[in-house]
């Protein structure tokens, strides 16, 4: 789900979602702030990150920054 300017946060836990599972935290170069993650935690939901896989995740954005 693309995140937008505001993030995917609101959107999940208004839909009633209830756990999701994530590579890594959305970085601040797309939404300043990005405080997704705890959003959802303090919302109810259950945020599972797969570390293992968040440098497979990055390469897309490297040139980002």
């Amino acid at each position: 789900m693309p995140s937008g300017p505001r993030g995917p946060g609101p959107l999940i836990s208004n839909a009633g979602i209830r756990r999701v599972v994530t590579v890594r935290r959305e970085p601040v170069t797309f939404v300043p702030g990005a405080e997704g993650t705890e959003l959802l935690e303090d919302a109810g939901v259950t945020v599972v990150e797969l570390p293992d896989f968040a440098e497979a995740a990055r390469r897309p954005d490297r040139h980002l920054g």
